[in-house]
C-alpha cells in the first residue's frame, strides 16, 4: 500500500507570483507529479487547517523564490513576514528531513548579496522553463517530457544532502543564518565531499561576520570542485572584507578566468584595486562591468571615485550623471 501520508508536492508562493505558480503547477501535473496548489486543491473548510494537513501529507515542499517573495522577509525579526508564506514555511521547517524535502525554485534571478547564494543550488526556471521543469519533475518522481527514459540517478545520501541544502537555503533566504549554518554542517557530516554544502557554509559564515572561517569553507569547496567560479568569488569577497585585497584580486581573477562575463567579479575586483590605490586598473575593471552590464548603475558610481582620483573631473561628472539617470529609471 502507498504511504498516503506523504503523497503530495506542496507549492508555497507569494501571491504576486500567482500566474507563474499556475504555470509551474500545470507543468508538474503534465509530468505526472502529484502537485498540491491551494487555488485548485484546497477545497471547503478552514484554510489554515487545510494548508497544515496538505503539508503534513507532502513528501516535497516547493518554495517559490522571486523578488516578491524575498521582499516579504523581516529585517528586525528573521523569517517571512507575509502571514500565509510564514505559516507554510513554519509548518514545513518543522518536518523531519528524512521523509520531507524542501526545494527552492526560482522564477527570476533574485540572488541575495552579490550572488553569494547561487542559481545552481536550487532549480532555476527563468533560464530554461521546460528543461528546468523536466529536471525538477524527474527528481520529484515524475517524468521528463523531453526524455521519457530520464531517471533520478542520485544516491540516497545525495538526495538527503540535496534536501538539507534546500532547507538550509530557505533558512538563509529568511535571514536565519545560524539555523542555515547548522543544516549545512549536517549535510557535510553525511557527505563530507559535497562541494555545494561547503560553499553554502562559506556563504553563511560570511554573512555571520566569520570571514576567516568562510575562507576555509570556500577553500574546501574549491578543493572539491576547482572550476567553481562562485566559490572563488566568495573567497575573494571574504578576503576583501579582511582588507586582504591583493589575495582577493587573485581570487576574483580565478572566477573571471572560469567565467569571463561574470560582471560581479569584475566589479569587486575594481573595488579591491581601488582600495590599493591602483585607480587606472580599477577603472579598467569597472569599465568591463559597464560593457557586460550597462544598466548596473553602481559601476558608474565607482567610476566617479577612480576618475576623480585620477584628476579626470569632467569624465567623473558624466559618470555620476549616468549613475543618477539609471538609478532614477530603476525607481520608475
Amino acid at each position: 500500500m502507498p504511504d498516503l501520508k506523504r503523497e503530495f508536492t506542496f507549492i508555497s508562493y507569494a501571491h504576486e507570483d500567482l500566474n507563474q505558480v499556475r504555470k509551474l503547477y500545470d507543468g508538474l501535473k503534465e509530468r505526472k507529479v502529484n502537485a498540491w496548489f491551494d487555488k485548485v486543491d484546497i477545497g471547503p473548510g478552514r484554510w489554515k487547517d487545510k494548508i497544515e494537513k496538505a503539508i503534513s501529507r507532502s513528501r516535497y515542499f516547493i518554495f517559490c523564490l522571486s523578488e516578491a517573495s524575498l521582499k516579504k522577509t523581516g529585517d528586525e525579526k528573521p523569517g517571512f513576514v507575509d502571514k500565509e508564506l510564514h505559516m507554510a514555511w513554519k509548518f514545513a521547517s518543522e518536518q523531519d528531513e528524512t521523509g520531507f524535502t524542501i526545494i527552492p525554485v526560482r522564477f527570476e534571478d533574485c540572488g541575495r548579496g552579490d550572488m553569494r547564494l547561487s542559481g545552481w543550488q536550487q532549480y532555476d526556471l527563468f533560464a530554461d522553463w521546460q528543461g528546468g521543469l523536466d529536471t525538477l519533475a524527474v527528481n520529484l518522481g515524475g517524468k521528463s517530457l523531453s526524455d521519457a527514459s530520464a531517471e533520478d540517478e542520485r544516491t540516497e545520501d545525495e538526495k538527503m544532502v540535496a534536501g538539507l541544502i534546500g532547507k538550509g537555503n530557505i533558512f538563509y533566504y529568511s535571514d536565519e543564518y545560524e539555523k542555515a549554518l547548522s543544516i549545512y554542517e549536517s549535510a557535510i557530516n553525511i557527505k563530507p565531499d559535497d562541494h555545494l554544502a561547503w560553499y553554502s557554509k562559506g556563504v553563511t559564515l560570511y554573512d555571520l561576520g566569520r570571514h576567516d572561517e568562510a575562507i576555509k569553507a570556500y577553500d574546501k569547496a574549491i578543493e572539491l570542485k576547482t572550476d567553481d567560479h562562485l566559490a572563488w568569488f566568495g573567497k575573494g569577497y571574504a578576503l576583501s572584507s579582511l582588507s586582504r585585497h591583493d589575495e582577493a584580486i587573485k581570487a576574483y581573477d580565478k572566477a573571471i578566468k572560469l567565467k569571463p562575463d561574470f560582471y560581479q567579479a569584475w566589479f569587486n575586483k575594481g573595488y579591491a584595486l581601488s582600495s590599493l590605490s591602483r585607480h587606472d586598473e580599477a577603472l579598467e575593471a569597472v569599465n568591463k562591468v559597464i560593457e557586460l552590464n550597462p544598466s548596473f548603475f553602481f559601476a558608474f558610481l565607482d567610476n566617479v571615485a577612480d576618475l576623480e582620483k585620477l584628476g579626470r573631473k569632467e569624465e567623473a561628472r558624466k559618470a555620476f550623471d549616468k549613475h543618477d539617470e539609471l538609478k532614477k529609471n530603476l525607481k520608475k
